[in-house]
């Protein structure tokens, strides 16, 4: 497998005459249970997509809607390594509606790498998303909320450790409304993306919160009177920030994660 992933990288033009064989090879091995060759295998039909993404279509969206769960996660991955600038705009696009789907996919890892595709989409080719903005921004929205079902409590012992399953799931959808205000902000509902973020500053994952933060940043830039606006809630959950994180910087376990949601809030400040 990853030989055929280094001449697929380095001269995938001279498959043309294999890609009947090739296809079905692929796809049979994205349902392998080593997540190693996954990986490979993904990034194999990602980057086939690119030349060939014509011959392909129609087994991309059989595995779309494959029941294999592990088949299902492989092919929507590939989109990462499929959203290139030199893929055709038009085959492209016709992924993103199969894509927005699977966001609402009941496995969780689907779901992340749907918001994961969707983001390099619109970071290397803003235009195929241009029919789909509204769904895009709800479909982001939505998974920025904190699950309570997906969070799970480990006994350890003399303590006890809470799991969050759903932090990949977020940070995914934050990192999605990170690149559209970056690629095309002027489609974007700032305002609604603004009350978002700033709730998102409460978010229990330091990786969530960072985004968030960076989010706010960015929405300065681009709409400062919105983020004005919303000054008082931003204000209020920076003061509570700092008042749960001055407490843990003497904290051995606790202060680097502090350090650096406190630098982050100053940064937004400066």
């Amino acid at each position: 497998m990853n030989t055929i992933r280094e001449i697929i990288i380095h001269n995938s033009k001279c498959l043309e005459l294999y890609l009947s064989k090739l296809l079905p090879l692929l796809v049979e091995h994205s349902k392998n249970e080593d997540e190693v060759i996954r990986n490979v295998v993904s990034e194999s039909i990602g980057r086939l997509f690119i030349v060939y993404s014509r011959h392909m279509s129609n087994d991309i969206e059989n595995s779309f809607r494959s029941a294999n769960n592990l088949e299902r996660s492989t092919v929507v991955k590939s989109f990462k390594y499929a959203a290139s600038k030199e893929t055709d705009t038009f085959d492209l696009e016709q992924c993103v509606e199969h894509l927005l789907k699977l966001v609402q996919d009941s496995d969780l890892i689907v779901k992340r790498y749907a918001l994961e595709s969707l983001n390099a989409i619109v970071h290397n080719q803003p235009v195929c998303v241009r029919n789909d903005i509204e769904k895009l921004h709800q479909v982001a929205i939505i998974e920025t909320k904190i699950r309570p079902e997906l969070i799970t409590e480990v006994d350890l012992g003399p303590f006890k450790h809470k799991v969050d399953e759903g932090i990949p799931i977020r940070k995914a959808a934050y990192d999605l409304l990170n690149t559209m205000l970056e690629r095309i902000p002027e489609k974007c509902d700032c305002s609604h993306i603004t009350e978002i973020v700033i709730k998102g500053t409460e978010d229990s994952a330091e990786e969530c919160m960072i985004i968030c933060l960076h989010v706010i940043g960015r929405l300065i830039a681009w709409s400062p009177s919105i983020v004005v606006s919303n000054m008082d809630h931003l204000l209020e959950s920076f003061e509570r920030q700092f008042q749960k994180n001055i407490k843990l910087i003497g904290n051995a376990q606790s202060s680097e994660k502090a350090q650096n949601i406190m630098r982050a809030i100053l940064r937004v400040v400066e």
